[in-house]
């Protein structure tokens, strides 16, 4: 089983305005990784924070089947919402991490990452030399992320791991919208 984790707790300081709300297509920009999990028919969680009251009523309201979970400490970082949204899938399931600011990911995007999944620790698409997203980890990584408080990073807990590649000359699974111009440029 794969769970799907979508970190969305962090005050977009690179952005200069909370860019997961940010509209992108007509809806925003969280949206589209909420839609690119919803065909694979997967639990899905999403790991507010900053404005959480305001995001998870949001999406509650467009998307009830998803889980909400908060990191209060998301101050501190990607991973800690991570962790947080880990603790709160089944103990055996692998997971799927794609960050909220992913936009062009879809399903078909996705679909070749799980199809290879079969045995794997870390499984990550790589594209232009550049390693991308989402990230699929086993049960066990999920477990030593969990157990291992003092770890500070993905890179940190995946590093530990050999890590597979898909690799690709898709740039979607390289583009986020982290600043003024990545956003600019995913609108034109």
């Amino acid at each position: 089983m794969i769970s799907c984790i979508i970190p969305a707790a962090g005050t977009s300081s690179r952005m200069g305005a909370w860019k997961i709300l940010l509209p992108l297509q007509g809806i925003p920009i969280i949206f589209h990784s909420i839609e690119a999990l919803l065909p694979l028919d997967v639990p899905i969680t999403v790991v507010t924070g900053y404005r959480g009251i305001q995001l998870e009523s949001i999406i509650r309201s467009e998307y009830p089947q998803v889980q909400l979970v908060r990191n209060s400490d998301y101050e501190l970082g990607m991973y800690g919402s991570v962790c947080r949204g880990l603790a709160g899938i089944s103990v055996d399931s692998d997971a799927l991490i794609l960050p909220a600011d992913m936009p062009l990911i879809t399903a078909d995007h996705i679909r070749p990452l799980i199809s290879l999944w079969n045995a794997k620790q870390v499984l990550r698409p790589a594209c232009e030399g550049k390693p991308g997203h989402p990230v699929l980890i086993s049960a066990q990584v999920v477990r030593r992320a969990l157990e291992q408080p003092g770890l500070d990073s993905m890179h940190q807990l995946i590093g530990e791991y050999t890590i597979s590649y898909f690799e690709t000359d898709d740039p979607a699974y390289i583009t986020d919208a982290d600043t003024p111009e990545a956003y600019r440029h995913l609108r034109s």
